[in-house]
C-alpha cells in the first residue's frame, strides 16, 4: 500500500473537539520550541542550526542557571537538550530539579562522557535520553522526535483527565440536584 508523501504524522493529533474542528497538540501550540543549554557556543550553534533546519523553534542558554531560569517559565519549552557539563549548575541538577517540580518536559542529557554510569546517572537524575558528544545529526533528529511524540501523548492524556474531572464534576452536582 502506498503512503500519500504529503501525509505527515508527526503533525498529526488525534484531538477533537464535539464538532469536529481540529485540535493542535501543546507541542504544536508551543511551535515546536526546544531548549538547548550548552555552554560551548559553536556545539550550541551547530545543534540550533540543525534544530532550526528540521522546523524547530530554538531557546539557547549557555549555562544552567539560564537554562534552570527557561524551564521554571510558564512557556517553557518542551523539550531540553542539556550539556552535562555547565557553568552555573550541571545537566544532572537541571533534570532533578524539573523532576522534583513536577514539571512536564522531554529532557535530553548530551555529553562528553562515555559508559554505563553516566547513562545511568543521568537517567537516574530524571534525564528521559542520553546522547554522547559528538552527536549524530540523524540521531538527535530521531530522539528530538521521540521526545516529540511522548510530549505529545503526555499532552493528549492530560487533556482526557481533565475532561474526565469535569465530567465527574458535572454528574456529581447533577445527582445533588437529584437527590440521589
Amino acid at each position: 500500500m502506498d503512503t500519500d508523501p504529503s501525509f505527515r504524522p508527526a503533525t498529526f493529533s488525534p484531538r477533537k473537539v464535539a464538532d469536529g474542528r481540529y485540535v493542535p497538540s501543546t507541542l504544536e501550540a508551543a511551535q515546536r520550541r526546544v531548549l538547548v543549554a550548552e555552554d560551548d557556543s559553536l556545539s550550541r550553534k551547530i545543534i540550533c542550526k540543525f534544530l532550526g533546519g528540521w522546523g524547530y523553534q530554538t531557546i539557547e542558554a549557555a549555562d544552567g542557571q539560564e537554562a534552570m531560569m527557561i524551564l521554571r517559565r510558564l512557556d517553557a519549552p518542551p523539550i531540553a537538550i542539556l550539556d552535562w557539563e555547565m557553568p552555573a549548575m550541571d545537566g544532572l541538577e537541571i533534570c532533578r530539579r524539573v523532576r522534583e517540580a513536577d514539571r512536564v518536559a522531554y529532557l535530553i542529557m548530551l555529553t562528553g562522557r562515555e559508559g554505563k554510569e553516566s547513562l545511568v546517572a543521568a537517567l537516574d537524575a530524571g534525564a528521559d535520553d542520553f546522547l554522547e558528544k559528538p552527536c549524530d545529526p540523524d540521531e538527535l533528529q530521531a530522539r528530538v522526535r521521540v521526545g516529540e511524540r511522548i510530549i505529545g501523548l503526555q499532552s493528549l492524556l492530560a487533556d482526557q483527565v481533565r475532561e474526565l474531572r469535569e465530567a465527574k464534576d458535572q454528574l456529581d452536582a447533577l445527582r445533588r440536584r437529584s437527590g440521589m
